[in-house]
């Protein structure tokens, strides 16, 4: 294709070539990051709801938050590094797992002192709602990092992962007021829709152009 640039004499308009928009992930191999990336953020939350029902059904209510907590660090931690593995092709995995266990640090020990002063004052539906927000708005952020010097408005990929982990955790957590049954409950609706937000944030960047 060709676009028209106009000669400011008047004389002549000028046609050159328009630039091709240089995708982070090639349309080609999408598939390939895509898939794999969805259903590592299908069975790691999977596995996690399972463990936190046992956890619930077995910890005493008073030491529940802090095994809660660590709970989410390991599973968060197992998730980063299936990320790194998977997207090792566009960003360096080292940078993309330490910017992201800095992040999951981070959210551990707000989650520590926060959400569990909340889950105490307010029960298990607040932290299921504020644990989801604090844990991914520190890890995308973190993980934005390791993506601003590859592509283009790199700020979405924490506004897409903090807005559908919201969404999910506050509609999940509606669902059990209403009543919704433990087949509902257990299927991980956040880390899936976190996992499809980023995953469009991935189709949808552009890599950033030399200078």
């Amino acid at each position: 294709t060709t676009k028209l640039y106009y000669d400011p004499t008047g004389a002549t308009l000028e046609q050159k070539p328009a630039t091709p928009l240089a995708w982070f992930i090639p349309i080609d191999r999408r598939t390939s990051v895509v898939v794999p990336f969805l259903l590592a953020h299908l069975f790691v939350p999977y596995a996690n709801s399972l463990v936190t029902q046992a956890l619930i059904d077995s910890v005493a209510r008073t030491g529940l938050g802090l095994v809660l907590s660590v709970n989410s660090f390991v599973t968060r931690l197992v998730l980063c590094c299936l990320q790194a593995v998977i997207l090792r092709k566009y960003v360096p995995p080292g940078s993309w797992l330490l910017l992201s266990i800095g992040g999951i640090l981070v959210a551990t020990v707000i989650e520590l002192f926060v959400v569990s002063a909340l889950f105490s004052a307010f029960g298990l539906g607040a932290y299921r709602v504020v644990g989801p927000l604090l844990w991914w708005f520190f890890i995308s952020s973190a993980q934005s990092l390791a993506l601003r010097s590859h592509v283009q408005s790199s700020w979405l990929w924490i506004a897409a992962s903090v807005g559908a982990g919201f969404c999910a955790a506050f509609v999940l957590n509606t669902a059990i007021g209403a009543g919704a049954t433990a087949g509902v409950l257990i299927f991980p609706w956040i880390g899936l829709s976190v996992g499809i937000a980023q995953c469009w944030c991935l189709i949808q960047f552009v890599r950033l152009r030399p200078e």
